[in-house]
């Protein structure tokens, strides 16, 4: 078989990305940035990862670099890319592309749990709820530290014909947004299963947050689990995962977005513009649950761990935002359009 090194180019412009990532990777996409068919604008104080895609740039999630440099760093990528789009950005990145004329909407937001944490109280009585299933139901969580034990105990051989996962390992995979499942072990990604009489019934893959060479948090992206799961499984497998990190000092853990959910008001909102149809798009598709996808039960189940919501944004200055849209729905679920549950 013949082999090819890569140019030294190439080497050099990884390794100033992984240092990038490793400095100042603080928010819950910084990990996403490393998907492959991504591209990286890079300058000498951090980069944006983005994707050429039907005529539309996207860019995914905030700069990876210092506050102090993330305005010069967008202004150098608008020289590069003049009209793009910008998606699940903070509130810091919004107040910038406002000042540069993009048009700014609610995405949803962010659930992101402080460590350590804990069960008691009136609000949390539907996680101790599901937590007792769990036990109830005889479930026990351990760290699985290869992926090639994950392909073993998630493969046919070990689950039974009715009740497997219901994204395999090698099913079609979501992307961009929702990064997929790698077949190669990840530097500082964490994977934590549920077993019930030894066999894996629900796991949980966590990405690491990096702030100053440290990892400081990490980040729930990936949550699967058997047709028929037992009740109480993801959540419990959750929370055994987070007293593994306050252990290891960890600061929070992100259970990712809620899409399209506005229940946080932010009183302080910068005054940029938005667009009206596409507020009405992000409205209709929440309420439309479960007709088109299961947004409003997605958000209440990660709402109940009452972590702390941290409103994300979608900015774009491009002539086409409905394509962008249509654009970054179709990177991510594969599909142009949502499917009709009827």
């Amino acid at each position: 078989m013949m082999t090819y090194a890569l140019p030294e180019s190439y080497n050099r412009s990884k390794s100033r990305i992984d240092k990038f990532l490793s400095l100042c990777g603080s928010h819950s996409l910084a990990y996403h940035s490393l998907q492959p068919e991504l591209s990286h604008f890079q300058t000498k104080t951090g980069y944006l990862a983005y994707i050429d895609f039907q005529n539309e740039t996207i860019v995914l999630g905030d700069p990876i670099s210092g506050a102090e440099n993330a305005k010069e760093l967008v202004l150098q990528f608008l020289q590069f890319r003049p009209q793009c789009s910008f998606i699940q950005v903070s509130r810091k990145t919004c107040e910038l592309l406002a000042e540069l004329d993009f048009t700014i909407n609610h995405f949803g937001v962010e659930s992101q749990i402080d460590l350590p944490f804990n069960i008691t109280g009136k609000q949390k009585k539907e996680v101790r709820l599901l937590v007792n299933a769990a036990i109830r139901n005889n479930i026990s969580v351990r760290e699985i530290l290869k992926r090639e034990e994950l392909f073993y105990l998630t493969s046919y051989k070990t689950q039974n014909k009715n009740n497997r996962f219901r994204f395999g390992l090698h099913a079609d995979e979501f992307s961009f947004l929702a990064r997929p499942i790698n077949d190669t072990d990840e530097k500082d990604v964490r994977i934590f299963g549920g077993f019930q009489n030894n066999r894996l019934v629900n796991y949980s893959l966590f990405d690491p947050m990096y702030y100053q060479d440290k990892i400081i948090g990490y980040a729930e992206v990936i949550s699967r689990q058997i047709d028929h799961s037992p009740k109480g499984g993801r959540a419990y497998t959750l929370i055994q995962a987070m007293h593994k990190f306050t252990d290891e000092k960890i600061q929070f853990v992100n259970i990712g977005l809620l899409p399209f959910y506005k229940q946080v008001i932010d009183v302080n909102d910068f005054k940029g513009k938005s667009n009206s149809l596409i507020d009405m798009i992000f409205s209709g598709l929440y309420n439309s649950s479960p007709l088109v996808s299961n947004f409003s039960g997605l958000s209440f189940h990660k709402s109940r761990y009452r972590g702390n919501l941290l409103p994300r944004y979608f900015a774009t200055n491009s002539k086409r935002p409905y394509k962008a849209l249509l654009s970054i729905f179709k990177l991510t679920t594969g599909k142009w359009l949502p499917r009709i549950h009827f």
